[in-house]
């Protein structure tokens, strides 16, 4: 049971930032390219210098 609400729980977060902006994901410094990796590997609280 674990399992599948982890997975439910993935899938919703992945819904959630696909549903995002291109402004707002800019604003959070993720890529609309990275919202399957992160949601997969789970690094919520990663850090990392945009530069863009």
């Amino acid at each position: 049971m674990k399992r599948f609400l982890a997975w439910k729980q993935k899938r919703r977060d992945r819904g959630e930032l696909r549903s995002l902006s291109n402004a707002m994901l800019r604003d959070l410094a993720i890529d609309r390219s990275e919202i399957d990796s992160l949601v997969v590997s789970g690094q919520h609280g990663r850090r990392r210098n945009r530069g863009d």
